[in-house]
């Protein structure tokens, strides 16, 4: 059966990098490292596979289909290292401020946040109108491919925002640039 998880083109899964020998893990890192370094990313790691996604297991046409893009497994595992990172400067902000520094509106990245994090509130208002037979009209938008439609300039603005590293930016520049 299929896990969910797919390599990229090289198929070079991270299941495949876990048992790999020491001296490879080895010059994975130092690769990082000089990545981070020279905000430079090989280009034939920043190729990804698109792939079409079947939406309804069921229908096979490629209408009721969305692209989604392979990314290779060592730029996966080198992606997740900077989000964790982020996440704990996140987290630190949150115990220094006492407060957080993204909206409380903001549930996509957020570590132990999820659509349904974000439903409660709705939840909640439809509970209190139901508890006390109010009427409530609620609108909901889904933006097709809203994350898909954002310009590149304008996550990094948003990083500049957040006062990231702006290696971090240019770093994730060069990779969006090659993808």
């Amino acid at each position: 059966g299929s896990t969910g998880r797919r390599a990229g083109r090289a198929a070079v899964s991270s299941r495949l990098l876990r048992g790999a020998p020491e001296y490879i893990q080895d010059a994975l890192l130092a690769m990082f490292v000089a990545m981070q370094r020279h905000g430079v990313v090989p280009a034939s790691l920043a190729q990804g596979l698109i792939y079409p996604l079947r939406k309804v297991a069921a229908n096979p046409s490629l209408t009721a289909t969305r692209p989604i893009t392979l990314l290779e497994d060592p730029m996966k595992l080198f992606t997740k290292g900077y989000n964790n990172r982020l996440q704990a400067c996140l987290r630190a902000y949150q115990e220094e401020q006492g407060k957080s520094l993204l909206l409380s509106l903001q549930h996509g990245f957020v570590f132990n946040s999820n659509c349904t994090t974000a439903l409660w509130p709705t939840l909640a208002a439809l509970e209190d109108a139901n508890l006390h037979d109010k009427e409530i009209h609620i609108v909901s938008f889904d933006i097709k491919r809203a994350y898909d439609s954002c310009e590149f300039w304008s996550n990094e603005l948003a990083l500049r925002r957040l006062h990231v590293p702006e290696r971090f930016i240019q770093l994730m520049r060069e990779f969006d640039e090659q993808a």
